[in-house]
């Protein structure tokens, strides 16, 4: 079935709308609920380097988790935007308070001083989104900077975010890359192995 670029614009509209009605106290609740289900996955325990992202406002904030992950002796790391390439670095975070700057979109991120890691090296990332599905596909914020970033990484990939951000059936093109996991509040939802749609 082909998939116009209208199709995810649809989408990402009415997901949108879904997450700006969740109450704050639900989204707190929610974040909690999130972050115990993935303390609870075998993938995230067995991990040594762990991406995560900051949260943006309309995001499940998982940021709590940054300090968990540093307190277990795991690499913890955060995409970083490189302007040379016009897409993602994975950079390793050794202190939250020094680690952090405002980047490009100003979205907080590692700091130049923070060294880049291979993406291949990750063994579990923690993947925003607007929207998900049953089978691991991932409707992101339409630039495609995330799906590229993906389509290197080699380890388990875990798509988070909030109930009303599940779908029956996110639509797809060739460049989109399913996820290992999909967790909100409610589901922890195992998918077949996430690659690139051929």
């Amino acid at each position: 079935m082909s998939v116009s670029s209208d199709d995810k614009k649809l989408l990402r509209a009415e997901l949108r709308r879904r997450i700006a009605s969740v109450p704050e106290a639900v989204r707190a609740t929610a974040a909690v609920r999130v972050m115990q289900r993935i303390l609870d996955l075998a993938a995230y325990q067995r991990a040594r380097t762990i991406l995560m992202t900051w949260p943006l406002p309309d995001e499940i904030n998982l940021w709590p988790l940054a300090s968990v992950v540093l307190r277990s002796q795991a690499v913890l790391c955060l995409p970083r935007f490189n302007p040379s390439t016009g897409g993602y670095d994975v950079c390793r975070i050794e202190q939250l308070e020094e680690g952090l700057c405002a980047g490009r979109f100003g979205i907080l991120e590692p700091a130049p001083h923070c060294g880049v890691v291979p993406p291949e090296a990750l063994d579990f990332c923690l993947v925003p989104g607007v929207g998900f599905d049953s089978s691991g596909q991932r409707l992101g914020r339409g630039r495609g900077y995330f799906d590229r970033l993906l389509a290197t990484v080699r380890g388990v990939t875990c798509g988070v975010g909030y109930d009303e951000q599940w779908v029956s059936r996110v639509p797809v093109e060739p460049h989109d890359v399913q996820l290992n996991w999909v967790l909100t509040p409610s589901k922890t939802q195992e998918c077949r192995d996430g690659r690139r749609n051929e």
